[in-house]
């Protein structure tokens, strides 16, 4: 099955991007000519590289009957300096554990997060190409 996405144009810079039935707003900072509305598509995509961790601990937590109060996880993404801060040399997931979550499911937990499909399309990335239509 594709996955298609569609995008409407809307005030400004804003982009709404469109799968399914599901809907998500993008801009970009006044700065750049924006409304600083939304989060940029970069920063969208970081967003969706944590949910996908998220979703999969989640799934983790569910499957121990473990409770999620205090569990967190923070995405941080360090800017190459070479680049000025147009591409990220290293994503660091910082991950809160719960007071009381048992050590011995630590590494089952980092092997979990590690399972995320955002990340393993980043990792072995798909093929792109531009199509014109008319």
């Amino acid at each position: 099955m594709n996955t298609v996405v569609d995008l409407t144009f809307k005030d400004g810079m804003q982009i709404s991007a469109k799968i399914r039935e599901h809907e998500v707003l993008t801009d970009v900072p006044a700065d750049h000519g924006g409304a600083d509305e939304a989060q940029t598509p970069f920063e969208l995509f970081f967003s969706s590289l944590a949910c996908c961790a998220g979703v999969y601990a989640k799934r983790f937590f569910e499957s121990k009957n473990l409770s999620t109060d205090g569990f967190g996880i923070r995405l941080v993404c360090e800017s190459d300096p070479e680049q000025n801060g147009m591409r990220v040399a290293k994503v660091n997931y910082e991950v809160t554990l719960p007071k009381d979550f048992p050590e011995k499911y630590e590494k089952p937990l980092m092997r979990t997060i590690d399972q995320c499909t955002v990340k393993k399309q980043v990792l072995n990335p798909p093929e792109f190409e531009i199509s014109f239509l008319r």
